[in-house]
């Protein structure tokens, strides 16, 4: 309902997005709104209702989406992975390894012009400006492919990182979790869980604090594991709890 999904996907249908975004940032999202009420609170003694939404998660995400299309009525269709509003930009395939190439702004589009062997482009009236270069991705990507088609891998990620030019393998889940770097970075934390074979990697706070550092302190609990502790806070004795159980209340 957001946009997104019109939005994703090649010109013959749309695609539904893998990644469940919209459940995660709403977590987030009410976080954020938890803790700032906490704060008024504090600050006035007054609580608040907080509520969040999916819908309006996603309506946050698809913002400049809706906005582009509310004030330059565009109407951008399904354009597989190319960029909207930038260029050269897609997935390149090297070697049967596909890397991520985003290409924003003039100076980094000229740097990009000299790596793939077309210094005359950056002087060229066709492509002055993102969005004119944004209206010519056949032209620049199939210029991106044919470079590709001429190096290997590493060379290739070693270029382009040379010349500052963003550009990221397209990383399976397990190359996620074996990847060395994302290791170091030490954000998935293995979490045991009731049933599970192994330790699950659950995702430690995506964010850093230098004084207050964030961390999992317990894992997930099982549907109504803590109904005794979380209704005995709240007054409830032992035998009425025993009572919501036997009345299937809870």
């Amino acid at each position: 309902m957001s946009g997104a999904v019109y939005r994703s996907g090649p010109k013959e249908q749309p695609y539904r997005l893998m990644v469940p975004y919209v459940d995660f940032s709403t977590a987030q999202n009410l976080t954020i709104a938890t803790m700032a009420a906490i704060i008024h609170r504090n600050n006035t003694g007054e609580g608040q209702h907080v509520e969040a939404s999916l819908l309006a998660s996603a309506l946050t995400s698809s913002c400049p989406m809706l906005i582009d299309q509310a004030i330059l009525k565009q109407d951008h269709g399904r354009i597989g992975n190319a960029g909207s509003a930038i260029g050269p930009c897609d997935l390149f395939n090297i070697a049967g390894r596909f890397i991520l190439v985003q290409v924003t702004g003039d100076p980094m589009f000229k740097r990009w012009c000299e790596v793939v062997g077309r210094e005359d482009w950056a002087d060229d009236p066709r492509f002055a400006g993102d969005d004119l270069r944004a209206k010519q991705q056949d032209v620049l990507n199939g210029r991106m492919q044919e470079w590709c088609d001429t190096q290997t891998f590493d060379v290739a990620m070693a270029t382009l990182e040379e010349s500052r030019i963003p550009a990221a393998e397209v990383l399976s889940p397990q190359q996620v979790l074996d990847n060395e770097h994302i290791q170091a970075m030490g954000y998935l934390k293995p979490i045991d869980y009731p049933g599970l074979p192994e330790p699950a990697p659950l995702i430690d706070t995506p964010f850093r604090m230098s004084a207050t550092p964030g961390e999992i302190k317990t894992r997930a609990p099982l549907l109504g594991e803590h109904n005794d502790d979380v209704l005995g806070e709240v007054g409830y004795s032992a035998a009425d709890i025993a009572g919501f159980k036997q009345r299937e209340v809870i």
